[in-house]
């Protein structure tokens, strides 16, 4: 008896189980399920980022935080801006729009304030 009479079947019946798996996982339908069941057991999140002087980086980091992979009405972001002396009010002040974000602004008081700041204005 030829080994390839029984390698040939159980290699196919492998090959068919991965694209069936591929298919499901990564098919459309199979990414709304997973959206939606993760919608479901999500918790909801607030994330503080305080801010002083990152002019340079706040959008690149507010850009980031809004492309997450985590339900949008469980996600919150609160920027708060400690104070800073160089454009970054302004560089958030171009998100305010954005339904799930959060501007604060204090005066200079240490990273600890801005954040205690942000978690008196979370809702998470």
């Amino acid at each position: 008896m030829h080994i390839e009479y029984i390698a040939y079947p159980f290699l196919f019946i492998a090959i068919y189980f991965e694209v069936f798996l591929l298919l499901t996982f990564l098919g459309a339908e199979g990414r709304t399920s997973r959206a939606r069941s993760l919608s479901k057991r999500s918790p909801k999140v607030a994330i503080i980022v305080p801010c002083w002087n990152e002019e340079s980086t706040i959008a690149g980091t507010i850009r980031s935080l809004l492309a997450l992979e985590y339900p949008k009405d469980c996600l919150s972001i609160i920027l708060v801006n400690d104070g800073s002396t160089d454009g970054t009010a302004l560089a958030m002040e171009a998100f305010a729009h954005e339904s799930r974000v959060l501007l604060l602004h204090k005066a200079n008081g240490g990273k600890h304030t801005a954040i205690h700041l942000g978690i008196e204005h979370a809702t998470s």
